[in-house]
């Protein structure tokens, strides 16, 4: 009853009963709130460090973002690695994963981003087509602590200035008819799809620069 005391002044009714009707409803609406929290973080698309919030839900305060050219293997893996988890299907999991890391750390740019100074997304690009002038995306991944925040669409840009500096004509990727929001990226960023397709469940994009 104390509970309801001190609480009565913020209810316009001094009928204890309705108080305490309209406390366990805020208290219920409280509840549900904190489980799809719970909900999310589990499911990591939320990721609480300390007080701070890591996800668009809460936008972090992204102090520095950084693009770098990687051309160490080393550090070229661990960009691989480190976003890997945001496929549906992990390439480090698959059986000719280590021939695919191998094949990007040897033949592909790959163009990484730091943001405050932890690896957060990486594209990985075919630019040795001199004949067609065509370079190919291979793999586009951002780590699930920052999707949503634009860092896909800088990233994206990003590449193609660099394709453009290397005398790229056109830049051609692979999508999943499933993604969805790399579909939306991509068209945002000036792609069309292409008649041909890859196989029934995926389709070819190009850009033309």
């Amino acid at each position: 009853m104390q509970s309801v005391i001190c609480l009565e002044s913020y209810f316009p009714s001094k009928d204890y009963n309705v108080i305490l009707d309209m406390q366990i409803e805020m208290l219920g609406q409280l509840i549900a709130v904190l489980e799809e929290r719970r909900l999310l973080i589990q499911k990591g698309r939320v990721k609480i460090l300390g007080a701070d919030y890591k996800r668009k839900n809460f936008y972090p305060h992204i102090v520095n973002m950084h693009f770098k050219i990687v051309e160490e293997r080393s550090e070229k893996i661990l960009f691989i690695r480190k976003c890997d988890v945001a496929f549906d299907e992990p390439i480090c999991n698959c059986e000719k994963g280590n021939k695919l890391i191998e094949k990007l750390c040897e033949f592909s740019v790959i163009i990484g981003v730091y943001c405050n100074g932890e690896v957060s997304a990486y594209c990985a690009m075919y630019i040795n087509d001199m004949e067609t002038r065509q370079a190919y995306i291979t793999m586009f991944a951002v780590h699930p602590d920052y999707q949503g925040l634009g860092i896909g669409q800088k990233l994206m840009y990003e590449s193609i200035n660099f394709a453009k500096k290397q005398g790229m004509h056109s830049i051609k990727l692979e999508v999943n008819d499933g993604s969805s929001q790399a579909i939306k990226l991509y068209l945002r960023t000036g792609y069309k799809f292409l008649e041909e397709r890859k196989s029934k469940s995926s389709r070819y994009m190009i850009k033309i620069l």
